[in-house]
């Protein structure tokens, strides 16, 4: 499998050696649209959405985009889960059922109004849960829908087989080096079966509190394991991890409907 991931700033080069829990919460699949926005533009695609959701509300009604996260400074992600390809055939025509409460001149409208503050890229992807890199403590929330706030890290792996198994490899064993030290947030990955080839992280928090005071991944790993043993397995991330990135993304249930 080829990765790309978003994990923790640049915990994603320390591990040790073991076998880590997987996530179990988290739907297997998302599908995931992605609205990148020009910067002097956010303002006006949020009071397009929050006027589209008064809309929505006032007809009892739901245009089905899944919840909404914000990835401060880009955009937003909308997530909606699906069990079977098969679910999504129907999903326009459910669509179209859901908003027949809703003025048609509302929707163009808001299209129109949300439409104008994007830029590239603007894109829909279908998301995989990535269970052999996960790392699910108990009592942590392990669906992106169940937490406020994520710290999400997205990777380019190397596509190669060989890539794939050290990357994977290295986070089983630092997910077992968090579970010794009980670290207290969840790892949750996806890769996208349909999109861009790269693993995308989020370490999920129930507040900003709570994600600003977990540890640094690559201290606890160095406590765990040693400054030697943590320092091979950051060398063997790095040598497979093209390029990597963090964003915060904040679960927006204001712009949810």
């Amino acid at each position: 499998m080829n990765r790309a991931t978003i994990a923790i700033a640049a915990a994603a080069a320390i591990g040790a050696c073991s076998h880590a829990a997987p996530a179990t919460t988290a739907p297997t699949y998302f599908t995931v649209h992605e609205d990148t926005l020009a910067a002097e533009h956010a303002g006006e695609f949020e009071a397009a959405r929050r006027d589209w959701v008064a809309t929505l509300h006032a007809a009892n009604a739901t245009d089905q985009r899944g919840t909404f996260f914000e990835i401060v400074g880009v955009g937003f992600w909308t997530m909606r889960p699906f069990t079977r390809f098969a679910d999504l055939d129907d999903r326009a025509a459910q669509r179209k059922r859901a908003l027949a409460a809703v003025p048609a001149d509302a929707l163009a409208r808001y299209d129109a109004r949300s439409d104008a503050a994007l830029a590239p890229p603007h894109a829909s992807e279908i998301w995989e849960r990535d269970d052999g890199v996960g790392y699910t403590p108990a009592g942590a929330p392990t669906d992106p829908r169940d937490a406020a706030v994520a710290r999400v890290v997205i990777e380019e792996v190397l596509p190669d087989s060989a890539s794939d198994k050290a990357y994977e490899d290295s986070w089983q064993a630092i997910a077992a080096a968090l579970a010794h030290a009980r670290y207290p947030l969840a790892r949750v990955a996806f890769h996208p079966m349909y999109g861009a080839d790269r693993e995308i992280t989020f370490w999920l928090a129930r507040s900003r509190a709570e994600l600003d005071a977990a540890p640094a991944v690559e201290d606890v790993v160095a406590n765990e394991l040693g400054a030697e043993r943590a320092e091979a397995l950051r060398a063997k991330l790095a040598a497979v991890v093209k390029s990597a990135e963090t964003h915060l993304v904040i679960r927006r249930d204001d712009l949810t409907r």
